[in-house]
């Protein structure tokens, strides 16, 4: 059973990958699973980097920081653009 904040980043994941293969298919943009999961790919790995510069800003300021860098939100967000791009694909 998933955590709480690991589904939401699957849930978020296969969001982000159904819009990007939508918006390829509606511009006629070939290979539309292939940009739904590499729009996941660079949504997860965007979100953990952005966690990570806020840590070290407050750690720099001496606030405790508010977010974490985990990769089980990165695979989390993943997983659930793939989930999107194989039924895609299948489909």
């Amino acid at each position: 059973m998933l955590d709480q904040d690991t589904a939401n980043h699957a849930v978020y994941g296969g969001a982000i990958a159904l819009s990007a293969m939508l918006l390829a298919m509606v511009f006629r943009v070939p290979h539309a699973p292939l940009i739904g999961g590499a729009a996941a790919l660079a949504f997860a790995a965007g979100k953990e980097a952005a966690d990570y510069l806020s840590i070290r800003a407050a750690l720099k300021a001496g606030d405790k920081p508010v977010h974490s860098v985990e990769w089980t939100d990165l695979a989390g967000t993943v997983a659930g653009g793939l989930a999107v791009v194989v039924a895609g694909l299948l489909g």
